[in-house]
């Protein structure tokens, strides 16, 4: 079920594959497997955030988030607190986006997570800008792209720019 629904999500059919990842996470349940369960919470979350449904977003990485905190698996605690502070931040939360960019960033730090450290600081600096505190957003923004220019990884460097031009464009509104 779960292969079903990521390729109705890869087609943009977003009732199908909501229909096939709750079936895919009934027998998930059922067999306690929660590896395959962690997973499928967070392609669901991810079929909402992409449908702008913030809410329901958050509401999934959450529940993901709490089931990797269990597994104390870290790269993933990495990858679920991005995405909450994503979700949180969409939806105007601006403390939890904060708090979760932080967690993002120390548990990226503790487990020598580069590219993780590199987007935690993109957030952070993305947060700082819609809180109007341009200098410290700055900061965000240079440490982010600092890491990316000495990982000699061109492709995340320009995602770090594309990032700081959109927070940028804030100060214009």
């Amino acid at each position: 079920w779960k292969k079903i629904g990521a390729l109705y999500k890869e087609t943009g059919e977003k009732t199908k594959a909501l229909s096939a990842y709750d079936s895919s996470a009934h027998y998930y349940s059922l067999g306690k497997d929660s590896s395959n369960l962690r997973s499928l919470l967070q392609d669901i979350g991810d079929v909402y955030y992409n449908d702008k449904q913030y809410q329901k977003s958050f509401h999934y990485y959450f529940k993901w988030h709490q089931l990797n905190i269990a597994t104390k698996n870290k790269s993933d605690i990495v990858n679920s607190s991005y995405w909450l502070a994503w979700a949180a931040y969409d939806l105007k939360l601006i403390d939890t986006s904060k708090y979760y960019f932080n967690y993002c960033l120390n548990t990226a730090k503790d487990i020598g997570d580069k590219a993780n450290q590199m987007y935690a600081n993109l957030g952070l600096g993305s947060v700082a800008y819609k809180e109007y505190a341009y200098e410290e957003g700055e900061k965000y923004f240079n440490t982010a792209l600092e890491i990316a220019i000495a990982e000699k990884n061109k492709k995340q460097e320009a995602n770090g720019y594309k990032i700081k031009a959109n927070a940028y464009a804030t100060k214009l509104d």
